[in-house]
Order: structure tokens, then C-alpha cells, then sequence
């Protein structure tokens, strides 16, 4: 369980900022794939299998 704490707007910009930069980084290090790539990807795994796997 999650506790809100009060956060200062400086705060939750610095925390966006962290965001942004992190993703800046996996894209700039490749780490991405094309979206229709990856809903191919699933939609084929979907349908190679039936049953929910939990």
C-alpha cells in the first residue's frame, strides 16, 4: 500500500524530469521496438495460445 505524502511542484518536477531523461536514454540506446511490431508479437502469441497462462 501506497502512502501519500505531500509533494512540493519542484518535486514532482524533478521526478518528471527523472522520467523523461531515463526514457531518453533507453531510446537513445535502442532499447525500443516499433509498436506494430510489438502488437504483431502479442496478437500472434494470442492466438498460438488458447488458454490464459497465470
Amino acid at each position: 500500500m501506497m502512502i501519500d505524502k505531500p509533494v512540493s511542484p519542484n518535486q514532482e518536477m524533478q521526478a518528471l524530469l527523472k522520467i523523461l531523461t531515463r526514457g531518453e536514454r533507453v531510446v537513445a540506446a535502442g532499447k525500443v521496438k516499433p509498436v506494430a511490431e510489438v502488437i504483431a508479437r502479442l496478437r500472434d502469441k494470442r492466438k498460438n495460445n488458447h488458454a490464459p497462462s497465470f
